[in-house]
C-alpha cells in the first residue's frame, strides 16, 4: 500500500499550525470552572455555557472539513472515554426505582460530552497546556492552603 508505513513511532504534533483566536479561552472556561467549583451553580452555568461554545465552534470546524481544534485521535479518546462513563448510567436507568429521573439525569450528563471536548482542545497545544496546567496547579494550591489554613485557624 502507498500510504502504508513501517516506522513503527507515531507522529509527533508540532505547534506550527496558526492558533485559533476563538479557541485561545478554552483554558480559560476550564479553570473557570475548577476555581467556581465551591459556588456549584455557578460552576454549573459555566460548564453549560462552555460546552455549547465548544459545541458550537466543534461543528462550524468539521463543517469547513478541519481538525485544528482536536485531532481525530483526540475526538476519539474524548468520546470513548466519554461513553464508557455514560453508558453504564443510561443502561443502569432502566433498572432504578425512578425510571423516569434516571433517564432524565443521564441525558443531563450529556453535556460532560462537548465540555470534555473543550477540554481536549485547551491541551491540544504548547501553550494551553502551560495556561490549563499551570491555571490547575495555582487552584489547587490555593484549596490546599485554604483547607489548612481553614484547619490551622479553625
Amino acid at each position: 500500500m502507498t500510504n502504508s508505513s513501517t516506522d513503527a513511532t507515531p507522529p509527533v504534533a508540532t505547534d506550527d499550525r496558526p492558533s485559533r483566536a476563538g479557541w485561545r479561552w478554552a483554558p480559560v472556561w476550564i479553570l473557570a470552572y475548577v476555581v467556581l467549583w465551591p459556588a456549584p451553580g455557578y460552576a454549573e452555568a459555566v460548564l453549560v455555557l462552555g460546552a455549547v461554545a465548544a459545541l458550537a465552534k466543534l461543528v462550524a470546524s468539521r463543517f469547513r472539513g478541519g481538525t485544528q481544534l482536536l485531532s481525530g485521535q483526540a475526538w476519539a479518546l474524548t468520546s470513548v472515554l466519554f461513553f464508557a462513563y455514560w453508558l453504564p448510567e443510561l443502561v443502569s436507568s432502566f433498572d432504578a426505582v425512578d425510571v423516569t429521573r434516571a433517564l432524565k439525569e443521564a441525558a443531563a450528563d450529556l453535556r460532560y460530552l462537548p465540555f470534555l471536548w473543550l477540554a481536549a482542545s485547551a491541551v491540544a497545544d504548547t501553550r494551553g497546556r502551560r495556561i490549563t496546567f499551570g491555571g490547575l496547579a495555582v487552584i489547587v494550591l490555593d484549596f490546599v492552603l485554604g483547607g489548612l489554613a481553614f484547619v490551622v485557624l479553625g
